[in-house]
C-alpha cells in the first residue's frame, strides 16, 4: 500500500493526471485507462521507430545499449508523462493490432530486475525455503529479442543466469529460427541449459529435437511447401538418419532444473514435464505493460499469484463493475486493472482476463490466466468460453503436447463451435467431437446447463476438422512473410468471428 501511495503523489506531477483527473485525491477517482490515454508514448514510440531506421545498431552493440542509447536522444518527448526518469522502453508484440510502445521508469526496470530473479528461483524450488537455483546457471536465450519484454528478462537477470546464446552472439541474429538452431547447437557442444523461459511448446519442441531428430525434421520437411527450406529439411533428415544415435537421454543435453511457462494452454503439457523432466513448470504472467505481475509459487505453480510488490490491481467483473483484489469472488473470471509502480501507467485496462481459482485462507486471491478478453466467445448468451476454458477441455479430452488447434464461433446452420486441429491423437473427428463435447461439460457448468436444457448433441455445438500435417507451420511462414508483427505469427487459439480470413487460411495452406 505504501508503494502505491508512493507512485501515486509521484504521478500527480505527469501531465497525464492533469489531462485525465486533475482533481482527483484517490485512485478510484481517476478514469479507467487503456492506450490511447497515453499519447506521449505513442509519440515516443514511432519517432524512436524511425531513429531505428536512420541509426542502426553498431557491430557489436549489444540490442540493452542500442535502445538505450536511442531513448536517452528523445527521452524529452515522454519527459512529463513519466513519474520517474526513462529507463526502459518496450515494443509489444502486437497481438490484437499493431505494436504499441511502452516508456517505463527506473523503479520499474528495477522491479521487473528482481521479479525476473524470484521466478527463477521459485522454478528451481519444490518447496519453499530451498531451491536448487546457483548463481551462475545456464539459461535458455531463444525468446523474442530487446525491445521486446522477453529480451528485457534475459538482461535483467546477467550475470546471476548465463544465457544460452549469449547476448554478444544472440543479439546480432534477428532471425528467430536461426537463433533457435544456434541455441541447440550450444547445446549439442555441451552447453548445460538447466532453466528456461518459454512457451511450453517450445520445451516439447526441444524434446522431441535431441530426442527423434528423423522425426523432428521429417514433421517440418511435410509442413512446408517445395522451396529451398523443404529441401534443407530433406537434408536434415537423411543427416539424422546416418548420425541417428538411439535412447538419448534428455537430461545429459537439458538437466532442466525449473521452467517458466506462460499461456492459457500450459495445462496441456503438465504430464510432459512431469514425465520427461520429473519437473512441473512454474506458471508466469508478464506483459509490456505491466512487467511479471503474476507469478506461480511452489505450491500453486500452475496458477498465478498477484505481484503486490511491484503492481497495484482492480478488476472488472463481467458486469463492467471495478472491483478491489480482495473482492473478487471464486470462480469469478475478471479483466485486470493495472497500476504498475515505476511506470506512466494508471488503472489501466490489460485486456487480459483472469479466473479466480479459489481463495487462500490468507484472503489471497489465486487466478489462472483465461486468455484476452477479445477471445472469448459467447454462443446465444448461454455459456461464454475462454481461451483457458477450452484448453483445459482439450487436456482433460485427451489432447497432450500440442499447441495445433483453433477454434472460431460459426453461426450456421445455427451457433457452433468449429475446431481446426491437426491429428494429434487417435480419434476419428466424429469421436474427438464426442471427446471435446464431455469435457466442455465437465470443466463448465454453463455449457453443461445449455446442453441439458436443449438437448444438445455433440454434432450440433462441435465440430471437428482435421488439417493437413504442418498447417500451423505453414500459417506461420506464410504470416511471416506478410510481415505480421510479431504477436500476429501463430494463429489465435480463438478465432474472432470477423477474422474468418484467418480460419480459411488455415484450411487452405
Amino acid at each position: 500500500l505504501k508503494r502505491h501511495q508512493e507512485h501515486l503523489q509521484r504521478w500527480k506531477e505527469t501531465v497525464t493526471y492533469k489531462r485525465l483527473a486533475s482533481a482527483a485525491e484517490h485512485i478510484e477517482q481517476i478514469p479507467l485507462t487503456d492506450y490511447q490515454d497515453y499519447p506521449e508514448m505513442a509519440e515516443f514510440g514511432a519517432t524512436l521507430q524511425t531513429l531505428t531506421q536512420q541509426e542502426p545498431k553498431k557491430g557489436g552493440e549489444l540490442l540493452a545499449d542500442y535502445y538505450s542509447r536511442l531513448s536517452k536522444k528523445i527521452a524529452y518527448l515522454v519527459k512529463d508523462a513519466l513519474p520517474y526518469e526513462l529507463s526502459m522502453v518496450v515494443k509489444t508484440t502486437g497481438s490484437t493490432g499493431t505494436s504499441k510502445w511502452l516508456v517505463h521508469g527506473e523503479p520499474f526496470w528495477e522491479n521487473y530486475r528482481l521479479d525476473c530473479l524470484a521466478i527463477a528461483l521459485l522454478a528451481c524450488s519444490e518447496k519453499w525455503g530451498e531451491t536448487k537455483f546457483k548463481i551462475g546457471d545456464k539459461g535458455l536465450n531463444v525468446v523474442a529479442p530487446i525491445p521486446y519484454l522477453s529480451g528485457w528478462s534475459v538482461k535483467s537477470v546477467i550475470p546471476y543466469i548465463q544465457p544460452v546464446p549469449p547476448l554478444e552472439v544472440a543479439d546480432n541474429i534477428p532471425d528467430a529460427r536461426k537463433k533457435f538452431y544456434l541455441a541447440l547447437r550450444f547445446m549439442e557442444k555441451g552447453e548445460k541449459v538447466v532453466l528456461g523461459g518459454a512457451t511450453a511448446a517450445l520445451f516439447y519442441l526441444l524434446f522431441r529435437y535431441f530426442t527423434d531428430q528423423t522425426a523432428f525434421f521429417l514433421d517440418l520437411y511435410r509442413s512446408v511447401d517445395f522451396g529451398a527450406t523443404k529441401l534443407y529439411f530433406l537434408y536434415r533428415v537423411v543427416k539424422s538418419l546416418i548420425k541417428y544415435r538411439k535412447n538419448v537421454n534428455i537430461f545429459d543435453v537439458l538437466p532442466l532444473k525449473g521452467a517458466m511457462v506462460g499461456g492459457a494452454d500450459t495445462k496441456i503439457y503438465c504430464e510432459f514435464f512431469k514425465n520427461t523432466f520429473g519437473i512441473i513448470p512454474l506458471n508466469g504472467y508478464a506483459s509490456s505493460e505491466a512487467g511479471l505481475a503474476m507469478l506461480g509459487t511452489p505450491d500453486e505453480r500452475l496458477n498465478l499469484i498477484p505481484n503486490l510488490r511491484s503492481t497495484y490491481f482492480e478488476f472488472i467483473d463481467e458486469k463492467g463493475e471495478v472491483v478491489a483484489l480482495d473482492e473478487v469472488k471464486k470462480d469469478g473470471v475478471y479483466e485486470a486493472v493495472i497500476t504498475p509502480f515505476g511506470s506512466g501507467l494508471v488503472r489501466y485496462k490489460s485486456g487480459d482476463l483472469f479466473k479466480v481459482v479459489k481463495i487462500r485462507d490468507d484472503g489471497m486471491p489465486v487466478f489462472s490466466c483465461e486468455g484476452r478478453k477479445v477471445h472469448v466467445i459467447d454462443v446465444y448468451g448461454y455459456f461464454r468460453l475462454t481461451e483457458g476454458l477450452i484448453a483445459e477441455a482439450l487436456a482433460q479430452a485427451g489432447l497432450r503436447n500440442s499447441d495445433k488447434w483453433a477454434v472460431i464461433k460459426q453461426s450456421t446452420p445455427e451457433e457452433h463451435l468449429h475446431f481446426l486441429m491437426e491429428k494429434e491423437w487417435d480419434y476419428s473427428e466424429a469421436e474427438a467431437e464426442k471427446q471435446i463435447f464431455n469435457s466442455l461439460i465437465n470443466v463448465s457448468e454453463e455449457f453443461a446447463d445449455y446442453v441439458r436444457i436443449f438437448r444438445i448433441k455433440p454434432s450440433q455445438i462441435i465440430k471437428v476438422e482435421y488439417l493437413r500435417k504442418g498447417a500451423f507451420t505453414r500459417y506461420l511462414m506464410r504470416a511471416a512473410k506478410l510481415g505480421l508483427p510479431l504477436g500476429q505469427l501463430k494463429a489465435p487459439k480463438i478465432i474472432p468471428m470477423d477474422r474468418a480470413d484467418i480460419f480459411e487460411l488455415l484450411r487452405s495452406v
